[in-house]
């Protein structure tokens, strides 16, 4: 399908990251994604898959982003999380930084 509408091509790129049926948002720092991703990771059952995507905002539709860059994927795993794909320079041990409730989640 070809692309309409308009890019913000001269701006930071932002990061969407997503834990489907659970929660979704959009950073402009991608270590506070994966963060983000970490710590419902931690709140989720073993096998729950998350991503972090580098996108751009497009101006020509209304809350949709054009995916940029690379993508980090996730799971929840039986001692943690587990990052699939990193990328590159960001190996780094990502740990959440404090734990949710399930008020917090929606639950």
């Amino acid at each position: 399908m070809p692309y309409r509408g308009w890019l913000m091509a001269d701006s930071e790129p932002l990061y969407l990251w997503e834990v489907p049926g659970q929660a979704c948002g959009v950073t402009d720092d991608p270590r506070r994604a994966r963060q983000y991703v970490a710590e419902i990771l931690q709140c989720s059952r073993v096998g729950t898959c998350a991503t972090v995507r580098e996108v751009m905002l497009n101006l020509g539709r209304e809350d949709d982003y054009i995916p940029t860059g690379e993508t980090s994927e996730a799971r929840r795993a039986p001692d943690g999380v587990e990052w699939i794909e990193e990328p590159s320079g960001a190996r780094e041990q990502v740990e959440p930084t404090r734990e949710l409730n399930a008020a917090e989640l929606g639950e």
